[in-house]
């Protein structure tokens, strides 16, 4: 019988808050993995939030003439780890600078809010200032929650200036070999212009999925003063994630 601890590898879990490029890192790492991705939004029944067909054939698990690793699925989640989380042991925990988070989850509430999905929750959401303030609250607890279980901390700023690099430094982690030629092939086919048709920086603000895939974009919605008050909201955890007020990023996590 298969021991237990060799049942729990099967399953990668990408976790982050929402708005993080979750999607990305979880497509190249089921395309290097050969793996199965599977959405948290349907997770027993397997099935995908998007209808691209680039993700779809790539992330099925299923790639002609690939070795199989011992990763079986590859999935996502932005819930929060219970006090008893044992899902597996194989966890990375994708973190982006909190106000760039903010600024695309405000447009994400906006559309919802427009298209008919209404609930006073998703109203608050689209109201700049009081959205900021509850997505800073979640975004610092969620941050908190999920560094406990002592993950494999990833940031989206770190995958956006050195992609490969830090695919390398996920794979080591995970203890698994892949070549570079294939490490490449995951980033070329999901590249942000193959996968979404456009060049990032482009916005399209109703696009649920990815909406400009820049970093720093908060500067062009925040205020110095709305800057510095959702800092006092969720600095802490930022710092402890290797965010600074001015921008930057320490060289790697401290988490």
């Amino acid at each position: 019988m298969m021991q237990e601890d060799n049942l729990k590898d099967d399953v990668l879990l990408i976790a982050d808050v929402g708005r993080s490029a979750q999607g990305w890192l979880s497509f190249m790492l089921s395309y290097i993995l050969n793996a199965r991705y599977v959405e948290p939004y349907a997770l027993m029944a397997g099935s995908t939030y998007t209808q691209s067909s680039i993700i779809k054939e790539n992330t099925s698990g299923r790639l002609p003439g690939r070795a199989p690793t011992r990763y079986a699925v590859v999935a996502k989640t932005h819930e929060f780890p219970s006090s008893q989380f044992n899902l597996t042991r194989s966890v990375i925990y994708l973190t982006r600078d909190p106000r760039d988070v903010a600024v695309s989850m405000y447009y994400l509430n906006r559309n919802r809010w427009n298209s008919g999905q209404r609930g006073f929750g998703f109203f608050l959401q689209t109201r700049r200032g009081a959205g900021d303030y509850m997505l800073g609250k979640r975004w610092a607890s969620h941050v908190r929650a999920w560094l406990a279980i002592t993950p494999f901390h990833v940031r989206y700023e770190d995958l956006r200036h050195d992609t490969a690099g830090t695919l390398v430094r996920i794979l080591e982690h995970l203890s698994v070999e892949a070549s570079p030629e294939i490490i490449q092939e995951a980033i070329d086919v999901f590249s942000y212009e193959n996968t979404y048709g456009r060049k990032r920086g482009v916005e399209v603000v109703t696009d649920g999925e990815a909406r400009k895939g820049i970093i720093g974009d908060y500067r062009n919605h925040f205020t110095e003063f709305s800057n510095k008050m959702f800092w006092r909201v969720c600095g802490r955890e930022a710092e402890l994630a290797g965010y600074r007020l001015d921008g930057t990023t320490t060289v790697e996590p401290t988490a």
